[in-house]
């Protein structure tokens, strides 16, 4: 606590006060100068807060063509994988039943493998295989073992579910 002479009166008057005593003017003065830690605090959190923006910005490196040409590819796989999934679940009888093994899909998205088993129309689950080739779908088994069976097709399954989940 500091002692100071009033602006208006001359008087003296501590800087923890208000005002002047003797006069009623505000204190000028070491307390309005100084700044509590509560004042502080928002200004603290907003320079961290866009030091993290600025590092975030230079640290992020702007994706290759390569990167690119792969993120477009699995945008175009998960959408052609969901575009199947949310056909065959509406064609159920009990979609509620449904259960995943496998969805695959070709880079593309022109081949979509769905692998799943579902509750028929007397309750029991049944195993059922069905291959989509450019929107159209087939149970035909040799059809799925000639398209489905080999390398080039990407597991799409937790990507596609989470991504229905989201929009469910």
């Amino acid at each position: 606590m500091a002692l100071l002479a009033c602006h208006e009166c001359g008087k003296q008057v501590s800087t923890e006060g208000r005002q002047c005593p003797s006069c009623g003017a505000k204190v000028r003065g070491l307390k309005a100068g100084r700044t509590g830690l509560l004042t502080k605090l928002p200004a603290l959190i907003f320079v961290l807060g866009f030091v993290g923006f600025i590092i975030g910005q230079v640290a992020t490196p702007e994706p290759t063509a390569e990167q690119q040409k792969e993120n477009s590819g699995a945008a175009k796989r998960d959408s052609a994988a969901a575009m199947a999934v949310m056909a065959l679940k509406s064609g159920l009888r009990n979609p509620a039943s449904l259960q995943w093994q496998d969805i695959l899909a070709s880079e593309d998205g022109g081949i979509v493998c769905l692998d799943f088993r579902a509750q028929n129309g007397f309750g029991g689950l049944e195993h059922e295989v069905v291959t989509v080739i450019k929107g159209k779908a087939t149970k035909d088994i040799s059809t799925w073992n000639k398209r489905c069976t080999g390398a080039g097709l990407y597991d799409v399954k937790d990507s596609v579910l989470r991504a229905i989940a989201r929009n469910a």
